[in-house]
Protein backbone atom coordinates (compact mmCIF):
# COMPACT_ATOMS: atom_id res chain seq x y z
CA UNK A 1 0.00 0.00 0.00
CA UNK A 2 1.47 3.35 -1.05
CA UNK A 3 1.65 5.96 1.66
CA UNK A 4 1.16 9.62 0.68
CA UNK A 5 4.22 11.16 2.30
CA UNK A 6 5.18 14.67 1.16
CA UNK A 7 8.94 14.79 0.67
CA UNK A 8 9.21 18.04 2.62
CA UNK A 9 7.89 16.30 5.74
CA UNK A 10 10.44 13.52 5.49
CA UNK A 11 13.22 16.11 5.11
CA UNK A 12 12.00 18.04 8.16
CA UNK A 13 11.84 14.92 10.34
CA UNK A 14 15.25 13.79 9.10
CA UNK A 15 16.80 17.17 9.98
CA UNK A 16 15.16 17.03 13.41
CA UNK A 17 16.62 13.55 13.94
CA UNK A 18 20.07 14.84 13.04
CA UNK A 19 19.62 17.67 15.56
CA UNK A 20 18.69 15.15 18.24
CA UNK A 21 21.72 13.02 17.39
CA UNK A 22 24.06 15.99 17.50
CA UNK A 23 22.79 17.10 20.92
CA UNK A 24 25.26 16.13 23.66
CA UNK A 25 24.00 13.41 25.98
CA UNK A 26 24.43 15.44 29.18
CA UNK A 27 23.07 18.70 27.87
CA UNK A 28 19.72 20.41 27.71
CA UNK A 29 20.14 20.32 23.94
CA UNK A 30 18.97 16.71 24.12
CA UNK A 31 15.55 17.94 25.22
CA UNK A 32 15.48 20.50 22.41
CA UNK A 33 16.48 17.88 19.85
CA UNK A 34 13.91 15.38 21.07
CA UNK A 35 11.18 18.03 21.16
CA UNK A 36 11.96 19.19 17.65
CA UNK A 37 11.85 15.60 16.43
CA UNK A 38 8.46 14.92 18.06
CA UNK A 39 6.90 18.15 16.76
CA UNK A 40 8.22 17.51 13.25
CA UNK A 41 6.91 13.95 13.39
CA UNK A 42 3.46 15.14 14.44
CA UNK A 43 3.22 17.73 11.69
CA UNK A 44 4.49 15.27 9.09
CA UNK A 45 1.87 12.73 10.14
CA UNK A 46 -0.84 15.38 9.95
CA UNK A 47 0.19 16.47 6.46
CA UNK A 48 0.38 12.85 5.35
CA UNK A 49 -3.12 12.11 6.64
CA UNK A 50 -4.61 15.18 4.93
CA UNK A 51 -2.66 14.84 1.67
CA UNK A 52 -5.68 13.33 -0.12
CA UNK A 53 -7.96 16.26 0.69
CA UNK A 54 -9.33 14.97 4.01
CA UNK A 55 -10.16 17.54 6.65
CA UNK A 56 -8.68 17.42 10.13
CA UNK A 57 -12.16 17.22 11.64
CA UNK A 58 -12.91 14.07 9.61
CA UNK A 59 -9.85 12.17 10.82
CA UNK A 60 -10.23 9.56 13.59
CA UNK A 61 -10.34 10.99 17.09
CA UNK A 62 -7.39 8.83 18.15
CA UNK A 63 -5.25 10.37 15.38
CA UNK A 64 -6.24 13.87 16.45
CA UNK A 65 -5.34 13.14 20.08
CA UNK A 66 -1.96 11.60 19.26
CA UNK A 67 -1.06 14.49 16.95
CA UNK A 68 -2.01 17.04 19.61
CA UNK A 69 -0.07 15.15 22.28
CA UNK A 70 3.05 14.95 20.12
CA UNK A 71 2.92 18.67 19.33
CA UNK A 72 2.38 19.65 22.97
CA UNK A 73 5.11 17.36 24.28
CA UNK A 74 7.53 18.42 21.54
CA UNK A 75 6.96 22.14 22.10
CA UNK A 76 7.12 21.61 25.85
CA UNK A 77 10.50 19.90 25.55
CA UNK A 78 11.88 22.77 23.47
CA UNK A 79 10.64 25.38 25.97
CA UNK A 80 11.90 23.21 28.81
CA UNK A 81 15.37 23.14 27.24
CA UNK A 82 15.44 26.89 26.65
CA UNK A 83 14.51 27.59 30.27
CA UNK A 84 16.78 24.92 31.78
CA UNK A 85 19.93 25.48 33.73
CA UNK A 86 23.30 25.14 32.11
CA UNK A 87 24.88 21.81 32.95
CA UNK A 88 27.91 21.73 35.19
CA UNK A 89 30.91 20.37 33.28
CA UNK A 90 31.82 16.93 34.54
CA UNK A 91 35.13 15.13 34.55
CA UNK A 92 36.60 14.12 31.23
CA UNK A 93 35.86 10.55 30.18
CA UNK A 94 38.49 8.05 31.08
CA UNK A 95 40.03 6.54 27.94
CA UNK A 96 39.75 2.79 27.64
CA UNK A 97 41.96 0.33 25.90
CA UNK A 98 42.14 0.58 22.13
CA UNK A 99 41.58 -3.13 21.61
CA UNK A 100 37.97 -4.28 21.67
CA UNK A 101 37.60 -7.63 23.48
CA UNK A 102 36.43 -10.37 21.13
CA UNK A 103 36.91 -8.26 18.02
CA UNK A 104 36.87 -11.38 15.82
CA UNK A 105 33.39 -12.25 17.07
CA UNK A 106 32.37 -8.64 16.49
CA UNK A 107 33.68 -8.70 12.92
CA UNK A 108 31.83 -11.94 12.16
CA UNK A 109 28.67 -10.51 13.75
CA UNK A 110 28.73 -7.32 11.66
CA UNK A 111 29.54 -9.07 8.37
CA UNK A 112 26.83 -11.71 8.83
CA UNK A 113 24.23 -9.08 9.77
CA UNK A 114 25.06 -7.02 6.69
CA UNK A 115 24.83 -10.15 4.57
CA UNK A 116 21.36 -10.89 5.94
CA UNK A 117 20.21 -7.56 4.52
CA UNK A 118 20.74 -8.75 0.94
CA UNK A 119 20.69 -12.57 1.12
CA UNK A 120 18.28 -13.73 -1.65
CA UNK A 121 17.55 -17.28 -0.52
CA UNK A 122 15.98 -18.79 2.59
CA UNK A 123 18.95 -21.02 3.46
CA UNK A 124 21.57 -18.27 3.19
CA UNK A 125 19.37 -15.78 5.02
CA UNK A 126 18.70 -18.12 7.95
CA UNK A 127 22.35 -19.17 8.16
CA UNK A 128 23.49 -15.55 8.30
CA UNK A 129 20.89 -14.58 10.91
CA UNK A 130 21.86 -17.51 13.16
CA UNK A 131 25.56 -16.78 12.71
CA UNK A 132 25.21 -13.07 13.39
CA UNK A 133 23.08 -13.61 16.50
CA UNK A 134 25.41 -16.25 17.94
CA UNK A 135 28.55 -14.22 17.20
CA UNK A 136 26.99 -11.13 18.77
CA UNK A 137 26.27 -13.05 21.96
CA UNK A 138 29.80 -14.49 22.08
CA UNK A 139 31.15 -10.95 21.78
CA UNK A 140 28.90 -9.44 24.46
CA UNK A 141 28.83 -12.35 26.96
CA UNK A 142 32.05 -14.34 26.44
CA UNK A 143 32.08 -17.68 28.20
CA UNK A 144 28.43 -17.53 29.37
CA UNK A 145 25.63 -19.93 28.50
CA UNK A 146 22.90 -18.30 26.32
CA UNK A 147 19.94 -19.27 28.49
CA UNK A 148 17.46 -17.09 26.58
CA UNK A 149 19.05 -16.55 23.18
CA UNK A 150 19.98 -20.22 22.76
CA UNK A 151 16.39 -21.57 22.85
CA UNK A 152 15.29 -18.70 20.61
CA UNK A 153 17.89 -19.63 17.99
CA UNK A 154 16.88 -23.30 18.22
CA UNK A 155 13.27 -22.21 17.61
CA UNK A 156 14.45 -20.22 14.59
CA UNK A 157 16.31 -23.25 13.26
CA UNK A 158 13.10 -25.28 13.60
CA UNK A 159 11.19 -22.67 11.60
CA UNK A 160 13.93 -22.82 8.95
CA UNK A 161 13.47 -26.59 8.61
CA UNK A 162 9.66 -26.40 8.45
CA UNK A 163 9.60 -23.58 5.90
CA UNK A 164 11.97 -25.45 3.61
CA UNK A 165 10.35 -28.88 4.09
CA UNK A 166 6.75 -27.79 3.47
CA UNK A 167 7.72 -25.60 0.49
CA UNK A 168 8.85 -28.75 -1.33
CA UNK A 169 10.82 -28.55 -4.59
CA UNK A 170 9.99 -24.92 -5.36
CA UNK A 171 12.82 -22.33 -5.41
CA UNK A 172 13.44 -21.06 -1.89
CA UNK A 173 14.03 -17.43 -2.78
CA UNK A 174 12.62 -15.14 -0.09
CA UNK A 175 10.60 -13.16 -2.64
CA UNK A 176 8.90 -16.36 -3.88
CA UNK A 177 7.97 -17.86 -0.51
CA UNK A 178 4.57 -16.15 -0.70
CA UNK A 179 3.71 -18.72 -3.40
CA UNK A 180 4.65 -21.71 -1.23
CA UNK A 181 1.84 -24.16 -0.34
CA UNK A 182 1.61 -23.13 3.30
CA UNK A 183 -1.75 -23.78 4.96
CA UNK A 184 -3.48 -21.29 7.26
CA UNK A 185 -2.68 -23.42 10.31
CA UNK A 186 0.98 -23.66 9.26
CA UNK A 187 1.23 -19.89 8.79
CA UNK A 188 -0.33 -19.36 12.21
CA UNK A 189 2.17 -21.56 14.03
CA UNK A 190 5.32 -20.49 12.19
CA UNK A 191 4.43 -16.79 12.38
CA UNK A 192 3.97 -17.06 16.14
CA UNK A 193 7.37 -18.73 16.53
CA UNK A 194 9.08 -16.15 14.29
CA UNK A 195 7.51 -13.30 16.27
CA UNK A 196 8.88 -14.75 19.50
CA UNK A 197 12.38 -14.93 18.00
CA UNK A 198 12.08 -11.42 16.55
CA UNK A 199 11.01 -10.08 19.95
CA UNK A 200 14.13 -11.58 21.56
CA UNK A 201 16.48 -10.33 18.85
CA UNK A 202 14.96 -6.83 18.78
CA UNK A 203 15.42 -6.52 22.53
CA UNK A 204 11.82 -5.71 23.36
CA UNK A 205 10.71 -6.02 26.99
CA UNK A 206 11.28 -8.28 28.85
CA UNK A 207 14.25 -9.38 26.71
CA UNK A 208 16.07 -6.04 26.68
CA UNK A 209 18.80 -7.13 29.11
CA UNK A 210 20.02 -10.34 27.47
CA UNK A 211 23.39 -10.40 25.74
CA UNK A 212 23.40 -9.42 22.08
CA UNK A 213 25.65 -7.79 19.54
CA UNK A 214 25.18 -4.22 18.34
CA UNK A 215 23.49 -5.35 15.09
CA UNK A 216 21.26 -8.01 16.65
CA UNK A 217 18.15 -5.73 16.72
CA UNK A 218 18.51 -5.35 12.94
CA UNK A 219 18.25 -9.15 12.66
CA UNK A 220 14.92 -9.13 14.52
CA UNK A 221 13.51 -6.48 12.21
CA UNK A 222 14.72 -8.39 9.13
CA UNK A 223 12.99 -11.54 10.34
CA UNK A 224 9.72 -9.64 10.35
CA UNK A 225 10.18 -7.74 7.09
CA UNK A 226 12.05 -10.17 4.83
CA UNK A 227 10.60 -13.47 6.05
CA UNK A 228 7.46 -13.33 8.20
CA UNK A 229 5.58 -10.70 6.17
CA UNK A 230 6.43 -12.52 2.92
CA UNK A 231 6.21 -16.23 3.75
CA UNK A 232 3.42 -16.30 6.37
CA UNK A 233 1.51 -12.98 6.06
CA UNK A 234 -1.75 -14.50 7.30
CA UNK A 235 -0.13 -15.64 10.51
CA UNK A 236 1.50 -12.24 11.02
CA UNK A 237 -1.87 -10.48 10.77
CA UNK A 238 -3.32 -12.94 13.29
CA UNK A 239 -0.55 -12.31 15.85
CA UNK A 240 -0.43 -8.52 15.49
CA UNK A 241 -2.90 -7.95 18.40
CA UNK A 242 -0.39 -9.85 20.58
CA UNK A 243 2.84 -8.43 19.16
CA UNK A 244 1.82 -4.76 19.22
CA UNK A 245 1.12 -4.77 23.00
CA UNK A 246 4.69 -6.07 23.49
CA UNK A 247 5.96 -2.99 21.64
CA UNK A 248 3.67 -0.87 23.83
CA UNK A 249 5.02 -2.43 27.04
CA UNK A 250 8.53 -1.69 25.79
CA UNK A 251 7.77 1.99 25.28
CA UNK A 252 6.06 2.22 28.67
CA UNK A 253 9.07 0.62 30.32
CA UNK A 254 11.28 3.05 28.41
CA UNK A 255 9.25 5.94 29.83
CA UNK A 256 9.72 4.66 33.39
CA UNK A 257 13.40 3.73 32.96
CA UNK A 258 14.17 6.89 30.94
CA UNK A 259 15.43 4.93 27.93
CA UNK A 260 14.54 6.77 24.70
CA UNK A 261 16.46 4.16 22.69
CA UNK A 262 14.04 1.46 23.88
CA UNK A 263 11.13 3.75 23.01
CA UNK A 264 12.38 4.06 19.45
CA UNK A 265 12.74 0.27 19.32
CA UNK A 266 9.04 0.02 20.15
CA UNK A 267 8.25 2.36 17.26
CA UNK A 268 10.48 0.30 14.96
CA UNK A 269 8.73 -2.92 16.02
CA UNK A 270 5.36 -1.38 15.14
CA UNK A 271 6.55 -0.57 11.63
CA UNK A 272 8.36 -3.88 11.07
CA UNK A 273 5.39 -5.90 12.33
CA UNK A 274 2.75 -4.00 10.36
CA UNK A 275 3.02 -6.25 7.29
CA UNK A 276 3.44 -3.27 4.95
CA UNK A 277 6.68 -3.42 2.91
CA UNK A 278 7.20 0.35 3.09
CA UNK A 279 6.52 0.59 6.82
CA UNK A 280 8.55 -2.57 7.46
CA UNK A 281 11.72 -1.30 5.83
CA UNK A 282 11.23 2.05 7.51
CA UNK A 283 11.10 0.15 10.80
CA UNK A 284 14.50 -1.34 9.93
CA UNK A 285 15.82 2.19 9.39
CA UNK A 286 14.44 3.27 12.78
CA UNK A 287 16.38 0.39 14.36
CA UNK A 288 19.45 1.79 12.61
CA UNK A 289 18.64 5.16 14.23
CA UNK A 290 18.62 3.44 17.64
CA UNK A 291 22.00 1.88 16.90
CA UNK A 292 23.38 5.28 15.90
CA UNK A 293 22.27 6.81 19.22
CA UNK A 294 23.72 3.91 21.19
CA UNK A 295 26.96 4.04 19.23
CA UNK A 296 27.33 7.75 19.88
CA UNK A 297 26.79 7.28 23.62
CA UNK A 298 29.31 4.44 23.68
CA UNK A 299 31.91 6.61 21.95
CA UNK A 300 31.35 9.41 24.46
CA UNK A 301 31.71 7.08 27.44
CA UNK A 302 34.81 5.38 26.09
CA UNK A 303 36.59 8.56 25.03
CA UNK A 304 36.94 7.41 21.42
CA UNK A 305 36.40 9.62 18.40
CA UNK A 306 34.78 8.65 15.13
CA UNK A 307 36.62 9.46 11.91
CA UNK A 308 35.20 12.01 9.48
CA UNK A 309 34.21 9.29 7.01
CA UNK A 310 32.45 7.38 9.78
CA UNK A 311 30.52 10.46 10.84
CA UNK A 312 29.44 11.06 7.23
CA UNK A 313 28.02 7.52 7.06
CA UNK A 314 26.28 7.94 10.44
CA UNK A 315 24.78 11.30 9.45
CA UNK A 316 23.40 9.89 6.19
CA UNK A 317 21.99 6.89 8.03
CA UNK A 318 20.33 8.98 10.72
CA UNK A 319 18.83 11.37 8.17
CA UNK A 320 17.21 8.45 6.35
CA UNK A 321 16.05 6.84 9.60
CA UNK A 322 14.56 10.09 10.88
CA UNK A 323 12.41 10.40 7.79
CA UNK A 324 11.41 6.73 8.18
CA UNK A 325 9.63 7.42 11.48
CA UNK A 326 6.63 8.80 9.62
CA UNK A 327 5.82 5.81 7.35
CA UNK A 328 6.70 3.33 10.14
CA UNK A 329 3.98 4.79 12.36
CA UNK A 330 1.63 5.15 9.38
CA UNK A 331 1.93 1.41 8.70
CA UNK A 332 1.32 0.67 12.37
CA UNK A 333 -1.78 2.86 12.39
CA UNK A 334 -3.16 0.94 9.40
CA UNK A 335 -2.66 -2.38 11.24
CA UNK A 336 -3.46 -1.55 14.90
CA UNK A 337 -4.56 2.05 15.38
CA UNK A 338 -5.00 2.16 19.17
CA UNK A 339 -1.80 0.31 20.06
CA UNK A 340 0.25 2.38 17.62
CA UNK A 341 -1.14 5.62 19.04
CA UNK A 342 -0.27 4.46 22.56
CA UNK A 343 3.23 3.46 21.42
CA UNK A 344 3.79 6.96 20.04
CA UNK A 345 2.56 8.46 23.32
CA UNK A 346 4.82 6.16 25.32
CA UNK A 347 7.80 7.18 23.21
CA UNK A 348 6.96 10.84 23.82
CA UNK A 349 6.80 10.29 27.58
CA UNK A 350 10.15 8.47 27.43
CA UNK A 351 11.79 11.50 25.84
CA UNK A 352 10.10 13.81 28.34
CA UNK A 353 11.19 11.83 31.40
CA UNK A 354 14.74 11.62 30.05
CA UNK A 355 14.87 15.38 29.65
CA UNK A 356 13.51 15.84 33.20
CA UNK A 357 16.24 13.58 34.57
CA UNK A 358 18.91 15.63 32.77
CA UNK A 359 17.50 18.84 34.22
CA UNK A 360 17.72 17.49 37.75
Amino acid sequence: MALPLPSVDIVVVAVAALFALAAPTRSRLLAAGAGTLLAALAMAGLRSATAGGERLADLPRSFQLITLALVLVGDGLVLFALAGRRPVPGPAPVPVADLIPGERWLTLHVLAALGALVAPGLHLFMLLVLTAAAAGYCWSRPGRVPLVLGPALLLLAGCWYLLARVAGPMPLLLAQLREAPYSAAFELGVAGALLVVATVLLGLAPFHLIGRGPFTPILGALLLVRLTAVAVPGGLVHWQPVFFPVALVTTLFAAVARRPDLALLGVAAVGAGSGSPVAGWCGVLVVALVLAFRGRDWLERSGRRLAVTGWAVVVALVAAAGGALVPALAGGLAAETVYTALVALGASVAFLTTAWRLRR
